[in-house]
């Protein structure tokens, strides 16, 4: 890849900061009703090869910062906003297995939608599928697998393919520990992987609206 290229793409991560890749969340969606926020911080790193032997790799890497908030609007379904550094992100997940509460085991399949206002400005179009498995209330082990389709203006398309592997601790003030990995599987402007590692906390657990049933 070109020097310029290498910089300007560089160039709008660091100074834009990048799209967010964390999950800050289990297979399970929340209960109807209920609202969490989660703040979470980290780092993230990026690759960015060369094809030219000329030049050398970039190697970055910078911390993140997240502010999450989601909300139980169906039984098996929920819906979410994440701010980072950059920009914003939409999503909402349903839960299609393990909504028993004695079964330790949960799946759900989401679809998000995000834009980042960096230097060269994209959109990303992802369909992530959860999976966890919570041995106690307190313990959460989870990892959330996804594809990306990011639309970079003139520097053109990514189909981007990754996960994100984690650990919750606590219940109502949850704490998230996870790492994360993206890389691009076609010819983007940054062929290199993406890390990222992010540790959060769920500051409120609340039950904002009353079931009919509850009456």
């Amino acid at each position: 890849m070109n020097k310029t290229i290498l910089a300007a793409g560089l160039s709008a991560i660091v100074l834009g900061g990048c799209a967010s890749m964390s999950a800050l969340q289990s297979g399970r969606t929340l209960e109807q009703g209920e609202v969490t926020v989660v703040g979470a911080g980290g780092f993230t790193g990026v690759r960015i090869e060369s094809d030219d032997p000329t030049e050398e790799d970039i190697n970055a890497i910078w911390p993140n910062v997240e502010t999450m908030v989601r909300l139980g609007v169906l039984p098996s379904l929920d819906v979410g906003i994440k701010w980072f550094a950059s920009g914003a992100l939409a999503d909402a997940k349903y839960q299609f297995y393990g909504r028993d509460p004695k079964s330790d085991v949960a799946l759900s399949a989401g679809f998000g939608f995000d834009y980042s206002s960096a230097d060269i400005g994209w959109y990303d179009v992802y369909l992530p599928l959860f999976a966890s498995y919570d041995p106690s209330p307190s313990l959460s082990l989870y990892a959330s697998p996804r594809y990306v389709l990011r639309a970079a203006g003139s520097f053109g398309n990514q189909n981007l393919v990754g996960a994100v592997a984690g650990l919750g601790l606590g219940t109502s003030h949850r704490v998230f520990i996870e790492a994360g990995y993206l890389t691009d599987v076609g010819v983007g402007f940054l062929d290199g992987p993406t890390f990222q590692g992010t540790i959060g906390l769920t500051v409120l657990t609340k039950k904002v609206l009353k079931l009919d049933d509850e009456s």
